[in-house]
């Protein structure tokens, strides 16, 4: 993952909204491409980040399985949760045959699988 987030871009300006209406986030970094994973990060002003994210619904199939190994190898991963409120999952973030369904049902959702 290291190696996509570093291919890809750093998005210049992240905000959030809805309709007309759009607000800056200046402590969110993102990293993505067009058409792919995005990755947030929300930093205090320490430096240290608060919370960490992702936009799964441009995830290649064929990038699954190694983005799912890298996120269940984060450092501290025994101790942290991924929580998908709109999706009503939460699990352990070092368990990778969750992020691998937790993929494979957004490919099937978008008719990709």
């Amino acid at each position: 993952m290291l190696e996509i987030v570093c291919q890809a871009g750093l998005v210049p300006d992240v905000t959030t909204g809805y309709s007309n209406y759009v607000e800056p986030c200046p402590n969110v970094s993102a990293y993505g491409f067009e058409q792919g994973l995005t990755l947030f990060a929300e930093c205090h002003l320490s430096g240290a980040i608060s919370a960490l994210w992702l936009d799964p619904w441009g995830l290649a199939p064929g990038e699954v399985h190694r983005v799912a190994d890298v996120l269940s190898a984060l450092p501290k991963a025994r101790e942290l949760l991924f929580i998908d409120w709109a999706w009503s999952r939460l699990f352990k973030a070092a368990d990778k045959e969750a992020w691998v369904a937790y993929f494979d049902d957004h490919a099937r959702h978008l008719g990709r699988q």
